[in-house]
């Protein structure tokens, strides 16, 4: 396995940065109108995260004129997926950090002195919650698709 350096389109990933950003943002309103009399610090995070990645969005697509470096690893599982079907890929990508999320929830909700039943119920919190967490792992999973695009696009071709 070597890690590669790619040169990614700061266009796309400004649009994708944006496109994410304003569904993060209303599901940061969302989560402001209906649970913003229990946690407010919370709330004010679920806003002020998808305004900050709307303006670096911006900036990447008006202002960057250089292009991207993204580091892209080679020879690795995801790699040989990536290469097989991009489709699988997408479902590997999000397999994997949709567990990390799930493990990480499951080990703060443990932490909080609550039993194993609680972590499963289906509250309006949860759902909220949960839907903020799955955009974080569909960003994720565009960046490292985009990376391995940007990488096998500008190899030389093979007549």
């Amino acid at each position: 396995m070597k890690i590669v350096e790619v040169s990614c389109n700061q266009k796309t990933e400004g649009v994708i940065t944006i496109y994410f950003s304003i569904i993060m943002m209303i599901l940061g309103v969302t989560y402001w109108l209906t649970e913003c009399n229990e946690n407010l610090f919370f709330a004010s995070i679920l806003i002020i995260v998808p305004i900050v990645l709307f303006g670096i969005g911006i900036w990447l697509y008006y202002y960057k004129k250089s292009p991207r470096k993204i580091d892209v690893t080679i020879g690795g599982f995801a790699n040989k997926i990536y290469i097989r079907n991009k489709l699988l890929f997408i479902l590997y990508e999000v397999m994997i950090y949709g567990a990390l999320l799930f493990i990480l929830k499951i080990v703060i909700e443990l932490n909080e002195d609550k039993d194993l039943a609680s972590v499963f119920t289906a509250t309006r919190k949860n759902l909220l919650q949960f839907s903020y967490a799955s955009l974080i792992v569909a960003y994720k999973t565009v960046q490292d698709y985009l990376g391995y695009y940007s990488y096998y696009k500008t190899l030389p071709t093979r007549h």
